[in-house]
C-alpha cells in the first residue's frame, strides 16, 4: 500500500514536472539548431544532433525528478539553460515550429510511458489504507521489562499513561516514515552498484534502483506481534459476540478458527453453564438462610435478575464511552455505549460498534472480560 503511493505520486511527479520544464526544453533544442551548423551540414545530420540533444534533455528533465525526490547527494543534473537568441531571429518557420513541438512533446510522452513508477506497483491497492489488527508498529514509551512494570500494566490505572502512540494515524504515520527511510536507502544503495560499478545509463540505473527499492522496502522492522489484540480477538470467537470488524481470509486461518474456535465455545459454554449454576445455588441458599422466601418466586427472580442484567449494562456503557475517549480521544454517546453494551453482552455483536484492535492493552484482557462475564 505505501510503495503504491509513492508510486503514485512519483508518476504525478513526472508529470508536473517535466510539464513545466518541457517548453523550455523543447525551444531551448529546436533554436540550438543555428550553432549545429544545419546551413553548412547535411540536413539528416542536424535532424539527428536535434534529436540527440532533445533525448539529452528529456531524460535530464526525467532524471531531475528523481533527484529531487529520492536523493540528495546526486545534485549535479540540471536542465541546460539553452540561451535562446531571440534578438538574431529575424523570421521563424512557425510550421516547422509547431510540428516540432508536436514531435517533441510525443517523444516527452514515450519517455514518461517507459518510466511509468505505476508499472511497479499493485494499482489495484489504490485508495486502500493500513490496517494493524495484528501488528503494533510504533515505540512504546510507557512499557517496562521490570516485573513491577508488567504488574502495574495490568492491574494499576496511570492516568499519565499516554496511549496517543496506539492511534491507527500514529502507527500509519510511523511506518510510512519507516519505508521512506528504508526505500530511500536501498534506492542510493542499487543506483551506486548499477551506475558507478556496472557502467549502467544514469537513467537507467535510477529506474533499476527504484523496482528494486519499492520490491525490497516493508518499513515493519520496528514492528512487533500485537499478542493482546489476538488474544482479544479470540475472545470474542469463544464467547460468540463476534463483532465482524475482523476476520481470517487465507484457507488455514479459516481451518483453525473452524476447529479450535469451535472446541473453545463449548468449552466456554460448558464453564459458563457450571458458573452460572454455582452463582444460582448460592442466591437460592442466601435467600433461604435470610428467609427471603419471595425472591425464590419465579416471576420475582426474573424482575430481580432483570433490573440487575440492566443495571450492569449501565455500568458497562459507562465504561465504553470513557475507554473510547481515552484510547482514541473520541466522544462516544451514552446511548450509542448502552447499545454497544447490549450487542456484547448478548453476544449479538452486530459490528457497528467494536473495540479497536489497535489500542487494545493488557489490563483491557481483565477488565473487559469481567464486565461483559
Amino acid at each position: 500500500v505505501i510503495a503504491t503511493r509513492a508510486g503514485v505520486a512519483l508518476s504525478s511527479a513526472f508529470v508536473t514536472d517535466l510539464t513545466k520544464k518541457l517548453p523550455h526544453v523543447c525551444l531551448s533544442v529546436y533554436f540550438s539548431q543555428n550553432d549545429l551548423g544545419s546551413e553548412s551540414a547535411a540536413e539528416t545530420n542536424a535532424t539527428n544532433a536535434i534529436d540527440y540533444r532533445e533525448r539529452l534533455q528529456l531524460e535530464k528533465a526525467v532524471d531531475l525528478v528523481f533527484v529531487k525526490r529520492y536523493v540528495d547527494q546526486y545534485i549535479d543534473v540540471d536542465i541546460e539553460d539553452g540561451d535562446m537568441p531571440f534578438e538574431e531571429i529575424e523570421l521563424v518557420n512557425t510550421t516547422d515550429l509547431m510540428n516540432y513541438m508536436s514531435r517533441c512533446g510525443s517523444n516527452a510522452l514515450k519517455l514518461v510511458e517507459r518510466y511509468d513508477s505505476e508499472d511497479i506497483v499493485d494499482t489495484s491497492l489504490i485508495g486502500e489504507g493500513l490496517s494493524f489488527n495484528w501488528m503494533r508498529c510504533t515505540i512504546d514509551t510507557n512499557s517496562s521489562k521490570t516485573f513491577k512494570g508488567f504488574f502495574n500494566d495490568f492491574f494499576v490505572f496511570d492516568p499519565q499513561n499516554d496511549t496517543a502512540y496506539l492511534h491507527p494515524e500514529a502507527q500509519e504515520s510511523f511506518v510510512v516514515d519507516q519505508w521512506r527511510v528504508q526505500q530511500k536507502k536501498l534506492y542510493t544503495e542499487y543506483f551506486e552498484q548499477f551506475h558507478n560499478v556496472e557502467g549502467m545509463a544514469r537513467l537507467d540505473a535510477r529506474w533499476q534502483a527504484l523496482q528494486l527499492s519499492f520490491e525490497e522496502a516493508t518499513g515493519h522492522e520496528s514492528c512487533d506481534m500485537n499478542w493482546y489484540a489476538g488474544a482479544w480477538f479470540w475472545f470474542t470467537i469463544m464467547t460468540t459476540i463476534g463483532y465482524g470488524n475482523t476476520a481470517p481470509t487465507s484457507d488455514g486461518a479459516r481451518a483453525m478458527v473452524f476447529t479450535a474456535g469451535f472446541l473453545s465455545i463449548l468449552l466456554f459454554g460448558a464453564v459458563l453453564a457450571k458458573a452460572g449454576s454455582i452463582v444460582t445455588t448460592i442466591f437460592d441458599d442466601a435467600s433461604d438462610r435470610l428467609k427471603l422466601t419471595r425472591v425464590n418466586k419465579p416471576w420475582v427472580g426474573t424482575l430481580f435478575w432483570g433490573c440487575l442484567y440492566y443495571g450492569w449494562m449501565c455500568v458497562i456503557a459507562l465504561y465504553a464511552a470513557w475507554w473510547k475517549n481515552d484510547r482514541l480521544g473520541e466522544h462516544m454517546h451514552y446511548k450509542d455505549a448502552y447499545w454497544f453494551s447490549f450487542i456484547s453482552t448478548t453476544t449479538v455483536g452486530l459490528g457497528d460498534y467494536f473495540l479497536e484492535h489497535e489500542v487494545i492493552q493488557k489490563r483491557d484482557l481483565i477488565a473487559w472480560p469481567l464486565l461483559f462475564l
